[in-house]
């Protein structure tokens, strides 16, 4: 009772800390999960602490920083799938067996939203073939199926374009916000190379979850500091006031 009374005094922050250590036996972090942030949070939740999205704060200046990942990351394509796999298995597969379909519609979305991403991965990979395909058609005038030729396929190719082209916009003018103009015009590169590293990690994670309950075993991580490249010199977070 009296380490309860001494608790009650701590600033919210510190408590958690110590209501996370003890229900977890002495670890902050959940070591058997790959995504310890992303449970750290849920359970910050469920201990009752109030979790919300946050994009900036502001400095001790007035001016907003922008809250993002700034960390290294890996730059070559095979060590770019594992790291991208460890999200992919620890917030969609180990997430779905833990973490239960709770809270108001908001947060039932956001873990629909996590959970969908294999199928959403593999929405973009026939996307991707279809497109292809129709632009190989045009350019060397095959004949094209009946349907593939009609105003409402010819319209949903139009309605998809004009959605990813609001995609890059604001993927654009994030980017501009926080590192400036000098990485604009790299984004639709990017895109499509993000498009297969995240399709070729949504795979690798498939294989990882399987692989590891037929052993009965925890998924582990496998370590790729070697392969991280070092921040460039000249890019700096661009201050917004």
């Amino acid at each position: 009772v009296h380490r309860e009374q001494r608790q009650r005094h701590l600033p919210d922050r510190e408590r958690l800390v110590l209501r996370l250590l003890v229900e977890q036996n002495g670890d902050l972090l959940d070591e058997s999960v790959l995504t310890e942030d992303y449970f750290l949070g849920f359970r910050a939740k469920k201990l009752g602490n109030s979790v919300f999205a946050c994009c900036y704060y502001k400095d001790e200046k007035g001016r907003r920083e922008y809250i993002n990942t700034r960390e290294r990351f890996p730059n070559q394509t095979a060590a770019s799938i594992r790291q991208k796999s460890r999200w992919m298995t620890g917030i969609i597969f180990q997430g779905r067996r833990l973490i239960d379909w709770q809270g108001p519609w908001a947060e039932r979305y956001f873990l629909f939203r996590d959970r969908s991403a294999p199928l959403n991965c593999l929405v973009v990979l026939g996307g991707l073939t279809l497109f292809g395909f129709y632009l190989l058609a045009r350019f060397f005038q095959w004949d094209l199926p009946e349907f593939a030729a009609s105003s409402s396929l010819q319209m949903f190719f139009t309605l998809n374009l004009a959605f990813l082209g609001f995609h890059l916009l604001a993927r654009a003018i994030s980017v501009y916000q926080v590192f400036g103009l000098s990485q604009v015009p790299l984004i639709p590169l990017r895109s499509l190379i993000g498009n297969f590293i995240n399709i070729s990690a949504t795979f690798r994670a498939w294989q990882t979850v399987q692989r590891s309950q037929s052993k009965k075993e925890r998924p582990v991580w496998e370590k790729i500091r070697e392969a991280l490249r070092p921040p460039p010199p000249r890019l700096r977070p661009r201050r917004v006031r």
